[in-house]
C-alpha cells in the first residue's frame, strides 16, 4: 500500500468524536433521571460538570434539579480551604463523600475564583453553607460573596474605611428573613468624643445594597477571632472595659435578624479570664475549645442555647504532633516550645466533629489530624494538592441554590 492510500484509509476509519454524544443530550433527558445521574456524582465532580459547557451549566441551575442537588448534598461532608501561594489567594475543596470510608488520604481540587484578577490576595471573612464572604487583605476596598460550588459570585458595596482604625466583617444568612447579612465593626480608638473603647457598628442586607449605621457597642472586636453562627446569631470573643478597669473577654452575639447584640453566658471556666479559648460548632450547638496545661485541649458544649448551666465538657484532647509539622522542619521551632509552654497551645484549633465522631483539628495552618475520642487516638490527615500554608474557612454541607435573596 502506497503513502496516499494509507492516509487515505485512515482518513476513512471512524473517529472517537464521531461517535460522541453531543454536549447537549442531557439537556433532552427527563429532569428525574438527570437528578438521579447528579445523585451519583461526587462534589468534586459535580462542580466539574458546572465547566463543560453553558449548556450544562443552566442545566444544573435548573430550579426542580437544584432543589433536588441541594437536597441530596445537605448531607455531604467537605472541606474548604483558603490557601495562601506565591502569588495569589485559592480556594480549594476536599470531598469526603468520595471516598467515605478513607478520609486518610484525600485529594483536593482547586477552585480559583474568576474575579481575581482584581482581588488577588483575600481573606475569607466567614462561610455559610460553603457561600463565602471574602474581603481585599491588601486594600480592605472590596467585599465579594461567592459561592465555590457554583461558581457564582456578587461584589458588595465597599465598606467604609476610617484611618488608622481596625475593622472586623462578620457574615452570615438570616433565616426568618431569607437574606444574607454582612456586619462590618469598626473598633474606634478612645478620643474626645470618645473616651472610652468602642465599637462602631454597620450593617449590609443584600435586599438593599446600603450599608447603614445600627448602634454603637463597648466592646473591642478582635481581628484574629473566629465568628461561629449558631442560631441565627454571629458570635465573638470579645474584649470590654468596664468602670475603668482592665478588660475582660465577653462571649457576645449579634441577631441577624432582630440586629441587636446580647452578651451569652459563658462557662465557669477559669482560662476564659485568660482568653485563650476559640468558638466552633458541634451538632448545631455553640462549644467552645480551651487551651489546658500541657497542651491538653478541652471542648465544652452549650447544650440548651443561652442557659449557662447547659454547658458540659464533651471532650478532653491530649496534646499531639502531627507528621506534616515535623516534615515542615517545625519541631526545633514551634512544636519543642509547643510541648515545655503549660497552656500557650494557640497553634491547634478544633474545627468540626466529622460524620464519623472523630475531632478534625488543625495544627498552625500546616497540617491536619483526627482524634478518636472513643479510642483515644490520632490520625494524621493528608491532603494532596494544597498549598503548605492553609486554613479551613468551612467544614460540612454546602449550597446549591443560587436564588437566595443575592
Amino acid at each position: 500500500m502506497d503513502l496516499y492510500s494509507a492516509e487515505q484509509s485512515r482518513s476513512k476509519r471512524p473517529k472517537l468524536e464521531d461517535h460522541a454524544p453531543p454536549l447537549d443530550f442531557l439537556t433532552r433527558l427527563p429532569c428525574e433521571l438527570v437528578s438521579e445521574v447528579f445523585s451519583k456524582l461526587p462534589t468534586s465532580s459535580l462542580i466539574n460538570f458546572m465547566y463543560v459547557c453553558r449548556s450544562w451549566r443552566s442545566l444544573a441551575q435548573d430550579p426542580s434539579i437544584s432543589r433536588h442537588l441541594s437536597t441530596i448534598t445537605k448531607n455531604n461532608q467537605c472541606l474548604i480551604f483558603h490557601c495562601d501561594s506565591p502569588i495569589r489567594s485559592q480556594v480549594c475543596l476536599a470531598d469526603f463523600n468520595s471516598s467515605p470510608g478513607n478520609i486518610q488520604n484525600q485529594k483536593a481540587s482547586n477552585l480559583l475564583p474568576i474575579f481575581t484578577s482584581s482581588m488577588p490576595e483575600f481573606d475569607v471573612v466567614a462561610s455559610w453553607h460553603g457561600v463565602l464572604c471574602l474581603s481585599d487583605c491588601l486594600f480592605g476596598d472590596k467585599l465579594y460573596l461567592y459561592n465555590p460550588f457554583t461558581n457564582f459570585f456578587k461584589q458588595l458595596p465597599q465598606p467604609l474605611k476610617l484611618p488608622n482604625q481596625e475593622s472586623v466583617i462578620g457574615f452570615g444568612f438570616a433565616e426568618k428573613t431569607q437574606e444574607f447579612k454582612v456586619v462590618q465593626i469598626i473598633n474606634v480608638k478612645p478620643s474626645k468624643d470618645h473616651r472610652e473603647p468602642c465599637s462602631k457598628v454597620l450593617i449590609l442586607s443584600m435586599r438593599n445594597s446600603k450599608w447603614r449605621e445600627i448602634v454603637e457597642v463597648e466592646y473591642h472586636f478582635v481581628q484574629c477571632t473566629q465568628q461561629i453562627l449558631v442560631n441565627g446569631r454571629l458570635h465573638w470573643v470579645t474584649q470590654q472595659r468596664k468602670r475603668g478597669r482592665s478588660r475582660w473577654s465577653a462571649l457576645v452575639s449579634f441577631d441577624l435578624t432582630n440586629e441587636s447584640f446580647d452578651e451569652v453566658p459563658k462557662p465557669e471556666r477559669e482560662a476564659l479570664k485568660k482568653y485563650e479559648f476559640h468558638l466552633l460548632v458541634i451538632k448545631g450547638c455553640l462549644s467552645a475549645a480551651f487551651y489546658c496545661r500541657r497542651g491538653r485541649l478541652e471542648i465544652w458544649v452549650m447544650k440548651t442555647y443561652g442557659e449557662k448551666e447547659s454547658w458540659t465538657k464533651e471532650f478532653s484532647i491530649r496534646n499531639h504532633i502531627p507528621k506534616g509539622l515535623k516534615e515542615n522542619n517545625e519541631l526545633d521551632s514551634w512544636s519543642m516550645k509547643f510541648l515545655k509552654t503549660a497552656s500557650r497551645a494557640r497553634g491547634v484549633r478544633a474545627v468540626c466533629v466529622l460524620d464519623n465522631g472523630e475531632i478534625l483539628l488543625e495544627y498552625k495552618g500546616k497540617a491536619l489530624a483526627t482524634y478518636d475520642p472513643t479510642r483515644r487516638k490520632f490520625k494524621d490527615l493528608q491532603i494532596q494538592g494544597i498549598p503548605k500554608w492553609f486554613q479551613v474557612v468551612h467544614a460540612g454541607s454546602f449550597n446549591w441554590n443560587d436564588t437566595l435573596s443575592w
